[in-house]
C-alpha cells in the first residue's frame, strides 16, 4: 500500500483497472466511458475533482444518479449553490429507476456561507457515525472555494478548509466514498495555499478542462500524477442508453 507526503495509507489504483479491486469497495462513475479512462471511485478514499469552472456538472449528476438508482442513499452538500435535482432525471429514466423514488434517496444540504458548509460537513461526519451500507456516496460540491470568500479573511479561510478536510477524511475512514468538486478559477481564484491543502489531503485527482471549438461540448479528463489524457463527451439528453456509441478516444500526452 502506497502512503502519501504525511505517511497516510492511499488507494492506489490504475485507470481503468477494476479487475483488482472489489467491486463492492466501488462507486460507478455512471458512464462506460469514464468507468474505462479513470480509476475507480473507491471507498475509504477522497477523490477530487479539479475544474477550471464548471466542468464537474457533467461527471457529479452521473455519479449520483448510478448511486441512486441502485438502491443507495448519496448526500450532497452544495457548496456551489447550483444542484438541480431535475438533471437528475433523464439520467435515473436511462438506468430503469423511477424518478421519484431516486430523488427520494437524494439527501441535499446547501450551504450560503462558509460556516454553513463547515457547520454541514461536522453534521455529516456526527450522522456518518452509523454509516451504513445505504450510504456511502458523499458529494462536496466547490469546497474550497466557499473558504476563499473575502468576508472570510484569508488565514481563517484557510483553517477552515482544513477543518472540513480533516472531517471529511474521518468519513472516508469509515467507509464512505467522498467525491470533493473544486474550481481553479472564477470571481476569485482560489490562493495556492488552498490547492496545496487540497492536493495534501485527497488520495485521487482528476483534472477537468473543457475543450474549446467543434468539440466545445466535450472534457479533457486527466488523472493527476499519470500521463493519459483523455477526451469524454457527455451523451446527448435523449440518448437511451448510457453505454451506448461508446468509443476509446484517449490520447497519450508525449
Amino acid at each position: 500500500m502506497k502512503t502519501d507526503s504525511v505517511g497516510r495509507e492511499i488507494n492506489s489504483v490504475a485507470v481503468g483497472d477494476y479487475k483488482s479491486t472489489n467491486l463492492d469497495n466501488i462507486v460507478e462513475w455512471g458512464d462506460v466511458r469514464l468507468q474505462r479512462m479513470l480509476p475507480p471511485l473507491t471507498m475509504g478514499a477522497i477523490h477530487l475533482l479539479l475544474q477550471d469552472r464548471r466542468e464537474s456538472k457533467h461527471i457529479l449528476p452521473r455519479i449520483a444518479a448510478a448511486e441512486l438508482a441502485s438502491g443507495l442513499n448519496v448526500h450532497w452538500v452544495d457548496g456551489a449553490g447550483r444542484i438541480d435535482p431535475g438533471n437528475l432525471v433523464p439520467l435515473l429514466h436511462w438506468r430503469g429507476c423511477r424518478p421519484k423514488d431516486g430523488l427520494r434517496r437524494l439527501q441535499i444540504s446547501r450551504a450560503h456561507t462558509a460556516h454553513q458548509l463547515e457547520a454541514q460537513i461536522e453534521r455529516l461526519v456526527a450522522e456518518g457515525e452509523g454509516l451504513s451500507n445505504l450510504s456511502r456516496l458523499f458529494i462536496i460540491d466547490d469546497l474550497a472555494a466557499m473558504f476563499n470568500d473575502p468576508q472570510v479573511g484569508r488565514s481563517q479561510g484557510r483553517a477552515m478548509l482544513n477543518r472540513a478536510l480533516l472531517n471529511l477524511r474521518k468519513l472516508a475512514s469509515r467507509g464512505a466514498c467522498v467525491v470533493i468538486s473544486s474550481g481553479r478559477a472564477g470571481h476569485a481564484p482560489l490562493p495556492k495555499e488552498h490547492h496545496i491543502q487540497l492536493r495534501n489531503n485527497c488520495d485521487v485527482m482528476v483534472h477537468l478542462q473543457s475543450l474549446q471549438g467543434r468539440r466545445s461540448s466535450g472534457l479533457s479528463l486527466t488523472c493527476v500524477g499519470q500521463k493519459v489524457r483523455h477526451i469524454w463527451q457527455p451523451l446527448p439528453r435523449n440518448q437511451a442508453s448510457l453505454s451506448d456509441f461508446w468509443q476509446n478516444d484517449s490520447s497519450v500526452n508525449g
